[in-house]
């Protein structure tokens, strides 16, 4: 009877705070699937006077699968950040299964820290774009 109550009591709390980190990003990254094994995952959305402001391509084979992740850093150590408007970014990989997470920055943020990762497979082909504009450009949140 007690773990019964116990448990009641922790599953809303638990809830709770899954639900005030999910909403710490005003836009999430979004996944579409082109072809059979080329993933897009989108964040934010481009806006006026932006400019490509970061960008990498890179491949990797490997002799067998396995999951693989990319955490990416923006501005760099020592280079003045532009406000983020959008994140692209392209994986080619042997599977579909991946994800893409904004774990700090963002959107009208002159930093972004972003996860890809890309499970089971034995090719991570990624391209990623990052646009920003100016510090002194218009607010760009939504009112």
């Amino acid at each position: 009877m007690k773990f019964v109550f116990l448990l009641w009591i922790l599953v809303p709390i638990v809830v709770g705070v899954a639900d005030k980190k999910r909403v710490q990003f005003k836009t999430d990254i979004f996944k579409t699937q082109f072809g059979v094994t080329r993933l897009q995952h989108s964040f934010g959305k481009h806006v006026e006077g932006e400019n490509l402001v970061g960008f990498e391509a890179r491949t990797i084979n490997y002799p067998q699968d396995r999951n693989v992740v990319l955490t990416v850093n923006y501005p760099q150590p020592g280079i003045e950040g532009k406000r983020v408007t959008a994140i692209i970014i392209y994986v080619n990989q042997t599977s579909t299964m991946g994800k893409a997470f904004m774990l700090d920055g963002g959107w009208d943020k002159i930093h972004a820290k972003f996860y890809v990762e890309a499970n089971y497979t034995n090719l991570f082909d990624y391209d990623y774009k990052i646009y920003g504009v100016d510090d002194d450009a218009p607010n760009l949140i939504d009112e």
